[in-house]
Protein backbone atom coordinates (compact mmCIF):
# COMPACT_ATOMS: atom_id res chain seq x y z
CA UNK A 1 0.00 0.00 0.00
CA UNK A 2 1.49 3.41 -0.95
CA UNK A 3 1.53 6.49 1.36
CA UNK A 4 -2.14 8.85 0.30
CA UNK A 5 -0.22 11.83 -1.30
CA UNK A 6 -1.89 15.14 -2.78
CA UNK A 7 -0.24 18.33 -3.14
CA UNK A 8 -0.42 19.60 0.67
CA UNK A 9 -1.51 16.47 2.65
CA UNK A 10 0.28 13.07 3.72
CA UNK A 11 -1.36 10.51 5.20
CA UNK A 12 1.19 7.20 5.67
CA UNK A 13 -0.53 3.51 6.00
CA UNK A 14 -1.67 2.12 9.37
CA UNK A 15 1.44 -0.61 9.12
CA UNK A 16 4.34 1.94 8.63
CA UNK A 17 6.92 0.91 11.12
CA UNK A 18 10.01 2.66 9.51
CA UNK A 19 10.70 6.42 8.05
CA UNK A 20 14.05 6.06 6.50
CA UNK A 21 16.66 9.37 5.66
CA UNK A 22 15.05 11.68 4.14
CA UNK A 23 12.46 9.86 2.83
CA UNK A 24 10.32 13.07 2.17
CA UNK A 25 12.94 15.89 2.54
CA UNK A 26 11.96 19.04 1.04
CA UNK A 27 8.81 18.44 0.41
CA UNK A 28 7.82 21.88 0.66
CA UNK A 29 4.31 21.83 -0.50
CA UNK A 30 3.00 19.68 2.39
CA UNK A 31 1.00 21.40 5.07
CA UNK A 32 -0.37 18.50 7.29
CA UNK A 33 1.35 15.27 8.19
CA UNK A 34 -0.39 12.44 10.13
CA UNK A 35 1.81 9.34 10.99
CA UNK A 36 0.59 5.91 11.99
CA UNK A 37 0.77 4.28 15.43
CA UNK A 38 2.58 1.57 14.35
CA UNK A 39 5.73 3.77 14.37
CA UNK A 40 7.00 3.28 17.71
CA UNK A 41 10.63 3.40 17.40
CA UNK A 42 12.34 5.77 14.90
CA UNK A 43 11.87 8.92 12.75
CA UNK A 44 15.21 8.72 10.62
CA UNK A 45 17.16 11.34 9.97
CA UNK A 46 16.21 14.27 8.16
CA UNK A 47 13.32 12.52 7.32
CA UNK A 48 10.81 15.65 6.61
CA UNK A 49 13.46 18.05 6.98
CA UNK A 50 12.83 20.91 4.66
CA UNK A 51 9.06 20.64 4.57
CA UNK A 52 8.45 24.71 5.15
CA UNK A 53 4.70 24.45 4.75
CA UNK A 54 4.22 22.24 6.96
CA UNK A 55 1.76 23.61 9.40
CA UNK A 56 0.64 20.57 11.31
CA UNK A 57 2.26 17.27 12.39
CA UNK A 58 0.45 14.59 14.32
CA UNK A 59 3.23 12.29 15.72
CA UNK A 60 2.57 8.67 17.29
CA UNK A 61 2.32 8.27 20.81
CA UNK A 62 4.60 5.51 21.05
CA UNK A 63 7.26 6.86 19.23
CA UNK A 64 10.30 7.06 21.13
CA UNK A 65 12.90 8.22 19.31
CA UNK A 66 13.41 11.82 16.65
CA UNK A 67 16.41 11.54 14.71
CA UNK A 68 18.83 14.36 13.84
CA UNK A 69 17.43 16.90 11.69
CA UNK A 70 14.01 14.73 11.44
CA UNK A 71 11.95 18.24 11.56
CA UNK A 72 14.10 20.93 10.87
CA UNK A 73 13.05 24.15 8.82
CA UNK A 74 9.75 23.56 9.33
CA UNK A 75 9.34 27.14 9.20
CA UNK A 76 5.58 27.13 9.51
CA UNK A 77 5.08 24.87 12.70
CA UNK A 78 3.47 27.20 15.10
CA UNK A 79 3.02 24.12 18.04
CA UNK A 80 4.26 21.15 18.59
CA UNK A 81 3.17 18.75 21.68
CA UNK A 82 5.48 15.39 21.55
CA UNK A 83 4.94 11.99 22.01
CA UNK A 84 4.10 10.71 25.97
CA UNK A 85 6.38 8.15 25.02
CA UNK A 86 9.67 10.49 23.62
CA UNK A 87 13.33 9.75 25.26
CA UNK A 88 14.97 11.15 22.62
CA UNK A 89 15.79 14.25 20.38
CA UNK A 90 18.65 14.48 18.19
CA UNK A 91 20.69 16.45 16.72
CA UNK A 92 19.31 19.57 15.28
CA UNK A 93 15.83 17.90 15.01
CA UNK A 94 14.24 21.17 15.24
CA UNK A 95 16.30 23.56 14.51
CA UNK A 96 15.30 26.87 11.91
CA UNK A 97 11.56 26.24 12.76
CA UNK A 98 11.25 29.62 12.74
CA UNK A 99 7.37 29.77 13.40
CA UNK A 100 7.30 27.22 16.89
CA UNK A 101 5.94 29.78 19.47
CA UNK A 102 4.18 26.95 21.77
CA UNK A 103 5.86 23.47 22.47
CA UNK A 104 5.65 20.37 24.97
CA UNK A 105 8.08 18.19 26.17
CA UNK A 106 6.97 15.09 27.93
CA UNK A 107 8.09 13.42 31.22
CA UNK A 108 9.94 10.71 29.54
CA UNK A 109 12.27 12.67 27.61
CA UNK A 110 16.29 12.18 28.77
CA UNK A 111 17.80 13.28 26.02
CA UNK A 112 18.04 16.73 24.21
CA UNK A 113 20.59 17.22 21.67
CA UNK A 114 22.96 19.35 19.83
CA UNK A 115 21.36 22.48 18.65
CA UNK A 116 17.80 20.68 18.27
CA UNK A 117 15.73 23.96 19.02
CA UNK A 118 18.67 26.08 17.31
CA UNK A 119 16.89 29.28 15.72
CA UNK A 120 13.41 28.57 16.93
CA UNK A 121 12.90 31.74 17.39
CA UNK A 122 9.37 32.80 17.92
CA UNK A 123 9.67 29.94 20.93
CA UNK A 124 8.11 31.65 24.15
CA UNK A 125 8.43 29.04 26.94
CA UNK A 126 10.39 25.73 27.41
CA UNK A 127 10.25 23.21 30.43
CA UNK A 128 12.82 20.80 30.81
CA UNK A 129 11.13 17.30 32.20
CA UNK A 130 12.39 15.96 35.64
CA UNK A 131 13.91 13.27 34.10
CA UNK A 132 16.64 15.23 31.74
CA UNK A 133 20.40 15.44 33.15
CA UNK A 134 22.04 17.18 30.20
CA UNK A 135 20.89 20.03 28.00
CA UNK A 136 23.19 19.81 24.52
CA UNK A 137 25.17 22.20 23.41
CA UNK A 138 23.34 25.00 21.55
CA UNK A 139 20.06 23.63 22.12
CA UNK A 140 18.33 26.70 22.77
CA UNK A 141 20.59 29.12 21.27
CA UNK A 142 18.87 32.26 19.45
CA UNK A 143 15.44 31.35 20.45
CA UNK A 144 14.97 34.90 20.93
CA UNK A 145 11.53 34.92 22.41
CA UNK A 146 12.04 32.73 24.98
CA UNK A 147 11.03 34.67 28.37
CA UNK A 148 10.33 31.51 30.40
CA UNK A 149 12.94 29.19 31.42
CA UNK A 150 11.94 26.01 33.70
CA UNK A 151 14.81 23.89 34.81
CA UNK A 152 14.46 20.33 36.35
CA UNK A 153 16.19 19.60 39.45
CA UNK A 154 18.43 16.46 38.48
CA UNK A 155 20.07 18.51 35.74
CA UNK A 156 23.77 18.39 36.00
CA UNK A 157 24.98 20.01 33.03
CA UNK A 158 24.03 23.02 30.51
CA UNK A 159 26.15 22.56 27.00
CA UNK A 160 27.76 25.21 25.23
CA UNK A 161 25.79 28.07 24.06
CA UNK A 162 22.56 26.08 25.31
CA UNK A 163 20.75 29.31 25.38
CA UNK A 164 23.11 32.05 24.36
CA UNK A 165 21.33 35.16 22.05
CA UNK A 166 17.87 33.83 24.03
CA UNK A 167 18.01 37.96 24.24
CA UNK A 168 14.76 37.98 25.94
CA UNK A 169 15.61 35.26 28.89
CA UNK A 170 14.62 37.53 32.06
CA UNK A 171 12.17 39.78 30.78
CA UNK A 172 9.69 38.94 33.51
CA UNK A 173 11.84 40.31 35.53
CA UNK A 174 12.10 36.83 37.84
CA UNK A 175 15.56 35.85 39.32
CA UNK A 176 16.49 32.85 37.52
CA UNK A 177 17.59 29.89 40.27
CA UNK A 178 19.63 27.12 38.50
CA UNK A 179 18.96 23.30 39.54
CA UNK A 180 20.43 21.95 42.91
CA UNK A 181 22.18 19.01 41.11
CA UNK A 182 23.68 21.68 38.62
CA UNK A 183 27.58 20.71 38.28
CA UNK A 184 28.74 22.21 34.87
CA UNK A 185 27.45 25.35 33.05
CA UNK A 186 29.49 25.36 29.77
CA UNK A 187 31.44 27.73 27.64
CA UNK A 188 29.00 30.62 26.25
CA UNK A 189 25.63 28.70 27.94
CA UNK A 190 23.99 32.11 28.73
CA UNK A 191 26.13 34.34 26.42
CA UNK A 192 24.19 37.25 25.12
CA UNK A 193 21.34 37.04 27.40
CA UNK A 194 20.72 40.84 27.15
CA UNK A 195 17.94 40.68 29.37
CA UNK A 196 19.34 38.43 31.94
CA UNK A 197 20.02 40.56 34.99
CA UNK A 198 19.21 38.05 38.46
CA UNK A 199 20.56 34.51 38.75
CA UNK A 200 20.80 32.50 41.94
CA UNK A 201 23.38 29.50 41.41
CA UNK A 202 23.49 25.93 43.69
CA UNK A 203 26.26 24.64 46.19
CA UNK A 204 27.08 21.69 43.58
CA UNK A 205 28.33 24.20 41.00
CA UNK A 206 31.64 22.87 40.22
CA UNK A 207 32.46 24.60 36.83
CA UNK A 208 31.52 27.79 34.65
CA UNK A 209 32.74 28.13 31.14
CA UNK A 210 34.52 30.67 29.55
CA UNK A 211 32.32 33.41 28.62
CA UNK A 212 28.75 31.50 30.00
CA UNK A 213 27.62 35.27 31.05
CA UNK A 214 29.08 37.24 28.68
CA UNK A 215 27.45 40.03 27.58
CA UNK A 216 24.53 39.58 30.11
CA UNK A 217 23.90 42.73 32.02
CA UNK A 218 24.16 41.02 35.50
CA UNK A 219 23.71 42.61 38.73
CA UNK A 220 23.28 40.25 41.09
CA UNK A 221 24.79 36.73 42.04
CA UNK A 222 23.55 34.60 44.61
CA UNK A 223 24.15 31.76 46.96
CA UNK A 224 27.75 31.00 45.49
CA UNK A 225 29.54 29.25 48.36
CA UNK A 226 32.86 27.91 47.80
CA UNK A 227 33.91 24.33 48.76
CA UNK A 228 37.95 23.53 48.75
CA UNK A 229 38.37 25.79 46.05
CA UNK A 230 36.50 23.24 43.85
CA UNK A 231 34.69 26.04 42.05
CA UNK A 232 36.55 27.45 38.56
CA UNK A 233 35.16 30.42 37.41
CA UNK A 234 36.31 30.70 34.25
CA UNK A 235 34.32 33.62 32.95
CA UNK A 236 35.92 37.13 31.90
CA UNK A 237 34.35 39.98 33.75
CA UNK A 238 34.54 42.24 30.96
CA UNK A 239 37.19 44.67 29.12
CA UNK A 240 37.97 47.26 31.72
CA UNK A 241 38.98 45.11 35.26
CA UNK A 242 38.85 47.67 37.33
CA UNK A 243 34.94 48.44 36.79
CA UNK A 244 32.40 46.44 38.93
CA UNK A 245 29.86 44.73 36.90
CA UNK A 246 28.07 42.77 39.81
CA UNK A 247 27.81 42.10 42.67
CA UNK A 248 28.41 38.13 44.41
CA UNK A 249 26.94 37.14 47.49
CA UNK A 250 28.79 34.41 49.50
CA UNK A 251 26.46 32.12 51.48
Amino acid sequence: MSPALDSTKLTLPSGLTTVGHGAFRECSSLTDLSLPAALTTTIHRSAFRGCSSLTSVALPAALTTISDGAFAGLTSLTSLTLPTALTTIGDEAFSGCTSLAELTLPATLHTIGNEAFYGCCCLREVSIPAGLAVIGNWAFQKCFALTVLTLPAALTTIGVGAFSDCCALGQGGEEHILPTALTVISNGAFQNCSSLTDLSFPTTLTTIGSGAFRGCPLTALTRIRVVSCKVKLMVKLGRNPGRALFDVSWV
